[in-house]
């Protein structure tokens, strides 16, 4: 945009409050936030456990590999870890 294109633009002025009693403006107050402010999302990323694929050290890509014994006791794990957390909302 140029420069004479830009003067064209209206201009804005910031929000003011105006008193009655004195007629005197006052820049219109901001939001107040009461109480706790919402915190921003947490993600948590689980990986599955070791499958066959893996303990054999083959990519698989979206081939259903079962999961070894070792597999099987590390989503036991995660299951459990997740179980407590208070904060999940979903899975």
């Amino acid at each position: 945009m140029c420069c004479s294109a830009h003067r064209d633009l209206p201009h804005r002025t910031p929000p003011v409050t105006r008193i009655r009693s004195t007629g005197r403006t006052l820049p219109a107050p901001q939001p107040v936030y009461v109480g706790r402010v919402r915190p921003s999302p947490r993600f948590t990323f689980v990986r599955h456990g070791q499958c066959v694929a893996n303990a054999q050290g083959r990519v698989v890509g979206q081939l259903d590999s079962p999961l070894t014994p070792l597999g099987h006791t590390q989503a036991e794990g995660a299951a459990v870890l997740l179980a407590g957390r208070r904060d999940l909302t979903a899975v």
